[in-house]
């Protein structure tokens, strides 16, 4: 199956070699006994690995995996599912979504010493953590207020869970945070009912970041520079892959994640990128074969590589 699978990694080891000069390196996990469903994040040394998984009942599971001690079920709050979103730049802090005794979602906030930690609400009976910062002290994502609307968050243990607003819609959903929790992205409603990529901080507040042109768009990923990544519709109404800065706005990047496309396998969701830019952890899978692959690609320098060969406008 590696063998096979591989060569859907081909082409961006290809373009990454002659970006930079270097020579990524690529590992696969045996994960099988974790039936693992999806990966969603990966630490800057590559050595913590969280995602998705079913346990033997056949329940959706948080997991969290290290080279030291492999696969560790982070459990729920009470409930049966759990699912992780994302982790700290060292992999200490993973945050996600478990069902409380209610069978309610609720956003969490895990490490070894504390566990499971349940985040709270804006008033409502369910939540969801989508994002954490580099130290793991913000935490960011999407809550029921006391009306039952869904708002955009950034949690603090100081401040506890804070609405950010909308843009004049009547929801909104925080999906990243830049490494210094400083910057929030994400997808709010605005007053023409129309989903728009947003760019949060305490100084300006919720700022819509348009489209490519045609009708919405929705904030992905923010760099430490506070450059944000998502899709947008262009003037056609395909969806589009962008690239904003507050300097030069929105653009379109013209390739991104498609070199990884190959006909035969597919890649299951979007892979995880380390804070760092160094490492990408994610899943493929190709019909001949019954099992999932769960690949690590070590690439330094990785941003360069992807900003010289996609980033052209």
């Amino acid at each position: 199956m590696k063998g096979h699978l591989i060569a859907q990694l081909i082409g961006l080891l290809i373009l990454y070699g002659s970006a930079t000069g270097q020579t990524p390196s690529l590992s696969w996990f045996d994960l099988e006994a974790t039936s693992v469903h999806q990966i969603t994040g990966v630490s800057v040394d590559g050595h913590t690995i969280v995602g998705i998984a079913r346990d033997d009942a056949g329940r959706v599971r948080a997991f969290r995996w290290t080279l030291e001690k492999g696969v560790q079920d982070l459990g729920t709050l009470g409930g049966l599912r759990s699912k992780v979103s994302g982790l700290s730049a060292d992999g200490s802090v993973v945050v996600g979504m478990a069902e409380d005794a209610q069978a309610k979602p609720r956003a969490f906030r895990w490490t070894a010493d504390s566990g499971m930690q349940d985040l709270g609400t804006l008033g409502g009976s369910e939540s969801e953590a989508l994002g954490v910062s580099a130290d793991g002290s913000v935490v960011v994502g999407v809550a029921e207020d006391r009306y039952g609307r869904l708002r955009a968050f950034r949690w603090t243990a100081e401040q506890g869970m804070q609405d950010l607003g909308t843009l004049g819609g009547s929801w909104s959903k925080a999906l990243a945070v830049s490494p210094d929790g400083a910057v929030v992205a994400g997808v709010a409603q605005d007053g023409r009912g129309r989903k728009r990529a947003f760019r949060w901080t305490a100084a300006q507040g919720m700022q819509d970041l348009g489209t490519l042109g045609g009708w919405e768009s929705e904030a992905a990923r923010v760099s430490a520079d506070g450059a944000i990544v998502g899709l947008a519709q262009d003037q056609a109404g395909s969806w589009q892959t962008f690239y904003w800065t507050a300097e030069s706005g929105m653009h379109m990047l013209r390739h991104g994640h498609r070199a990884l496309a190959r006909p035969g396998a597919a890649l299951l969701g979007v892979p995880a990128i380390s804070l760092n830019g160094q490492y990408i952890v994610g899943t493929l899978y190709h019909p001949s074969y019954p099992q999932i692959a769960v690949f690590l690609l070590d690439a330094p320098n990785l941003n360069l590589a992807l900003s010289k060969e996609y980033g052209q406008r």
